[in-house]
């Protein structure tokens, strides 16, 4: 008979988790790409397409990185927060490119994302209200 431990269950769940995030950070960041929301290098990056961003240069393949690791650190934070749907990230990601990259640290959108209780739906739509009176 096969024995699984905690600990290989622990980082078996990690590695899962893992692909998971990158996977919602490449869904993500092509719907924000659609919405015009980012720009096509960006999304590039995201792929690791290995294609050159058109009219690429330094500073264009640092926004890209910039663009791709707030993505993933915005997916991290919705998934923390229970937003669980591509839907509900895309729009949890697209208030750091619209509103500012700092808008969840405002006290009442923290107080509604940090309630277990609210449903997702519920927590976007309270926070989309709160965003866009600042």
């Amino acid at each position: 008979m096969l024995v699984i431990r905690k600990e290989q269950m622990r980082a078996f769940q990690g590695a899962l988790d893992e692909r998971r995030v990158k996977k919602l950070v490449i869904e993500v960041s092509r719907r924000l790409l659609t919405q015009g929301i980012i720009g096509e290098a960006a999304e590039q990056a995201h792929h690791g397409s290995g294609e050159k961003p058109q009219g690429g240069g330094d500073a264009e393949k640092d926004q890209s990185s910039g663009v791709r690791e707030r993505i993933e650190v915005d997916v991290r934070r919705g998934l923390r927060f229970g937003i669980r749907s591509e839907t509900g990230l895309v729009q949890f990601v697209s208030y750091g490119f619209t509103f500012m990259p700092s808008w969840h640290e405002n006290a009442d959108v923290r107080t509604i994302l940090a309630n277990p209780e609210l449903p997702e739906a519920d927590k976007l739509e309270g926070v989309h209200r709160i965003l866009a009176r600042v």
